[in-house]
């Protein structure tokens, strides 16, 4: 039969491009082709597709191959292709290999089966290693006698894409292409050489390796990434490592954790000790024969640098804050969260670096010294009496207060009351109301001004006037009380004082050109803002 008429291979063109990509899952998939194959001469008969059978079983009688060289001569399975599976099966057990190589029986593939097409029944069975395998694959040959010369194109300079497609009948169809310009070495140079292999995924897309004379088994293989690792000491990378054909995993290393150590990608805690030394991550893959292969990755570890930045800071309320530098002393560059220190409530400021310097977190506390207090004034037994009243937060010792006139001067110390009124008959040059007064209460380093004003300190008027030049109650003294006119008069309601203007001392018992007599008297007398007062006072001599 010739299927080689040109409707027919047109035809079959025109469902490979339309259906291949979707019948892989549920027919076969082309996985590997091992395009340039060992044994010199004899290449032609050592070529070899790996496929995998889809759901439903496969007739080898059935299979028609298209390849880039060389016309399909059909399948074969006979004593010569039992003699060479069994002499392939006795290399597998002796590398260590759990598994065997099958041919179909009655010539079908079973559903899901894993199948290497060899290019001629004559194969040299020395000339590629299967290895270990732990997955039973099935094998079927071309019946191929005599033909050496090889079924795919090798590498060549000059581009071209080469397409292998082959087809179990109807829709059961797939092909795939690989460029030869990109077949490599087993240094990975694009260049001639045995073992030139291209791996196909599900979809069809290429890849290209080279692992020497070994067939394109089912792949058993394991990464842990890149040979070699900068890292900070105290800080945690991803590891993405790969595996194919393996029954487990592991990651190890004799210190540091890992967050998933039975998976290809893990997290892994790196040492703060670790600074300045290599450690070694082994990614190790066990297969089901219980063969083990391993890959490492060297961890160059860099000591990490801590920012010298004071750790601790004590404000008052009132300070104003410094600015937290972006960059330490030492050189570690980096933010600040929160990025300005408030001087309202004491907390913490957490440095971050910048990524890349190798450097830790730090931390600045930051103490805030806060406390508030009030002032009360008025009259208490005709005393004008000043109060502090202190906060809760302000503890009941181990603190200063500075009571301060108008002029500067310090005038009380360490007392939460001050009496006014005996304070103004210490003056010899007695102010007049409104008169401003500070109060200084200090803590620790941290001290709280508050200014008060006096504005009356009528509390009390004297009651006795007494001029006989001793300098106690010479003069009716109304200096604080702004007193805009007085009146006083007798026992009998006559007037014998009368003054209107800005009073202060200015009767000490006179009456027309003399003295009154001692008696008791009686006055009326208004302030500047027109309230009245009336009371009595008692003159003596």
């Amino acid at each position: 039969m010739d299927f080689k008429i040109l409707p027919v291979r047109l035809l079959f063109f025109l469902i490979l491009i339309f259906s291949s990509t979707n019948t892989f899952s549920q027919c076969f998939e082309i996985q590997s082709i091992l395009v340039d194959a060992c044994g010199g001469a004899d290449e032609g008969r050592n070529e070899m597709v790996r496929f995998k059978v889809g759901n439903t079983p496969l007739d080898i009688n059935n299979l028609i191959v298209d390849w880039p060289n060389n016309s399909w001569q059909g399948v074969i399975q006979n004593t010569v292709t039992a003699s060479k599976v069994a002499q392939l099966n006795a290399d597998i057990l002796i590398a260590g290999g759990c598994a065997q190589i099958l041919e179909p029986p009655g010539g079908i593939l079973p559903a899901n089966a894993e199948v290497i097409l060899i290019t001629s029944f004559n194969m040299n069975t020395a000339v590629h290693s299967f290895g270990a395998i732990s997955k039973n694959l099935y094998m079927i040959f071309q019946n191929n006698a005599t033909n050496s010369i090889g079924h795919f194109a090798n590498y060549g300079p000059a581009p071209g894409a080469r397409t292998y497609s082959m087809t179990f009948g109807g829709t059961c169809s797939s092909s795939v292409v690989y460029d030869r310009t990109l077949l490599t070495t087993v240094t990975g140079n694009n260049a001639p050489a045995d073992g030139a292999t291209v791996n196909f995924t599900p979809a069809g897309v290429a890849s290209y390796t080279n692992s020497g004379c070994v067939a394109p088994t089912p792949p058993f293989s394991v990464d842990a990434g890149a040979s070699n690792i900068t890292v900070c000491a105290g800080t945690t990378i991803n590891l993405n490592g790969s595996a194919e054909g393996q029954q487990s995993l592991n990651w190890t290393a004799v210190s540091g954790n890992f967050s998933s150590p039975t998976t290809t990608t893990t997290d892994y805690e790196i040492p703060l000790s670790a600074g300045g030394t290599t450690i070694v991550l082994t990614l190790e893959a066990v297969n089901a024969c219980g063969v083990k292969i391993t890959d490492t990755v060297n961890l160059i570890v860099t000591p990490t640098t801590t920012p010298d930045f004071e750790t601790a800071l004590a404000l008052c309320s009132t300070d104003i804050p410094p600015i937290l530098a972006p960059t330490s002393p030492n050189g570690i560059t980096g933010t600040w969260n929160p990025p300005t220190i408030s001087t309202t409530a004491s907390g913490n400021y957490i440095f971050t670096p910048t990524a890349g310097q190798c450097a830790s977190s730090a931390a600045l506390d930051v103490n805030i010294t806060s406390f508030s207090f009030s002032v009360k004034q008025g009259c208490i037994d005709n005393n004008y009496l000043v109060e502090i009243v202190l906060n809760s937060t302000l503890p009941s010792s181990d603190h200063t207060i500075k009571w301060i006139n108008d002029k500067g001067d310090q005038i009380a110390y360490n007392t939460l009351l001050f009496n006014y009124t005996k304070y103004l008959e210490t003056l010899t040059d007695k102010a007049n109301p409104p008169l401003q007064f500070d109060i200084i209460v200090g803590l620790n380093s941290c001290e709280v001004k508050q200014t008060f004003v006096i504005t009356d300190t009528l509390c009390g008027i004297q009651n006795v006037v007494s001029p006989n030049g001793d300098g106690k109650n010479d003069d009716f003294d109304l200096t604080p009380l702004k007193i805009s006119g007085l009146t006083i008069f007798n026992r009998y309601g006559t007037e014998v004082y009368h003054f209107r203007g800005r009073y202060d001392t200015q009767w000490h018992g006179q009456w027309k050109n003399g003295l009154l007599p001692t008696g008791t008297y009686y006055y009326i007398l208004s302030n500047e803002d027109g309230e009245e007062k009336v009371g009595w006072v008692f003159l003596s001599y």
